[in-house]
C-alpha cells in the first residue's frame, strides 16, 4: 500500500523501525504504519506549505522529522527544505515589519508634505492678496501723484493770479495815491 503512494515513489525510505523493538509485533505494526503515514502528511504538508504560515508550524514539522529519522526515515533533504523555508519566512516576516515602518513613514511623510504644501498654497494666496493689494495701493498712489501735480498746478496758477492783482491792487493804489497827490497839487497850487 505504501509503496503505491507517491511520496514514496519520489522519496524512497527504508525504515528501521528499531525503537519499536520493545513493543509487541501486532503494536510495533501499527505503529510502523502511523509513523509510514505520518511522513507521508508530512512531505505533503511540507510540499503545500505556504509562507503566510506561522513559525511554530515549521518548527512542529521539523521536530516531527526529528522523530521520524530516530525510527530510520532520511529526512536530511526535507530538513534542508524546511531550514530553508523557516529562514525565507524570516527574512519575508522581517521584510514585512520593515515595509510596515516605511509604509508607516511614508504616510507620516505624505501628511508632513500634504501640510507644507497647505502652507505654501496659504502663504501663495496671502503674496496674491498682497501684490494685489499693492496693485491698488500703486493705483492709488497714482492718482494721488496726478491729484498732487493738478493740486500744484492749480496752486502756481492761484499763486500766479494773486500776483497779478497784488500787482494790479498796488499798481490801483499807486494811481489813487498819484490821482491825490494831483489833487492836492492842484488844489495847492490854484
Amino acid at each position: 500500500i505504501f509503496d503505491a503512494w507517491d511520496v514514496f515513489k519520489k522519496v524512497p525510505q527504508q525504515p528501521h523501525f528499531r525503537p519499536l523493538m520493545e513493543f509487541s509485533p501486532a503494536l510495533r505494526e501499527g505503529m510502523g504504519i502511523g509513523l509510514m503515514t505520518t511522513f507521508a502528511s508530512t512531505v505533503k504538508d511540507i510540499s503545500e506549505s505556504s509562507i503566510a504560515d506561522n513559525i511554530a508550524s515549521f518548527k512542529e514539522k521539523i521536530a516531527t522529522l526529528r522523530h521520524l529519522e530516530e525510527h530510520g526515515f532520511d529526512v536530511q533533504f526535507l530538513r534542508c527544505s524546511l531550514v530553508k523555508l523557516i529562514q525565507i519566512k524570516s527574512d519575508h516576516t522581517s521584510y514585512l515589519t520593515e515595509k510596515d515602518q516605511l509604509k508607516a513613514q511614508l504616510l507620516e511623510k505624505s501628511a508632513c508634505l500634504s501640510q507644507i504644501d497647505e502652507r505654501l498654497d496659504n502663504e501663495k494666496q496671502t503674496m496674491a492678496r498682497l501684490e494685489e493689494e499693492l496693485g491698488r495701493a500703486r493705483c492709488e498712489a497714482q492718482k494721488i501723484a496726478e491729484e498732487k501735480e493738478r493740486e500744484d498746478g492749480e496752486l502756481l496758477i492761484l499763486n500766479a493770479a494773486k500776483r497779478s492783482v497784488e500787482e494790479a491792487s498796488a499798481s490801483a493804489e499807486l494811481q489813487f495815491q498819484t490821482v491825490l497827490a494831483e489833487l492836492r497839487r492842484g488844489s495847492l497850487s490854484s
